[in-house]
């Protein structure tokens, strides 16, 4: 096996890439379509770059609400349980169930990750409020217990 030779060559105004091999003719490029391929190749990567980028985030914040609504359907089946029926709160009161309470008895699953930083959830707990008859759930992190005072979760967290 027989490997082409690679010869440059200055043709008037051009440089001329060829390669001869066995039983091949003189062929090549010129230095202007060598460019000419490579401007077009950076004008691809360009484009496409941030549509990538865009996508992955967006799966990402899709996959984060996905998952606190799959916790908080956790936290709906943990409610309902006959032996947690004593902590659901009275009339216009709320309770915090942590992500960590529902993970130790077997509610939620125990790698649950936050996919838009690929840790493991903090602080993080579903915030359940009785309005007349009905119970309201909510999720409740780092970020969202910051927001807005009169929705935290202080001493009445279930851990």
């Amino acid at each position: 096996m027989s490997f082409p030779n690679i010869i440059l060559l200055k043709k008037k105004r051009y440089i001329v890439i060829m390669v001869l091999g066995e039983n091949m003719k003189e062929h090549g490029f010129t230095l202007v379509e060598l460019i000419a391929v490579i401007v077009i190749l950076g004008l691809l990567a360009l484009v496409a770059v941030p549509a990538v980028t865009g996508i992955i985030k967006n799966s990402k914040d899709e996959l984060s609400e996905a998952q606190k609504n799959n916790v908080i359907l956790a936290a709906k089946d943990w409610a309902s349980d006959i032996d947690n029926i004593k902590y659901l709160p009275s009339d216009g009161n709320h309770i915090c169930v942590s992500i960590e309470r529902l993970q130790k008895e077997g509610f939620v699953d125990l790698d649950l990750k936050d996919p838009k930083k690929s840790e493991p959830y903090k602080n993080a707990y579903i915030k359940i409020k009785r309005n007349n008859k009905n119970l309201e759930y909510a999720f409740q992190d780092e970020h969202t217990s910051s927001q807005d005072d009169s929705n935290k979760c202080s001493s009445e967290k279930l851990s």
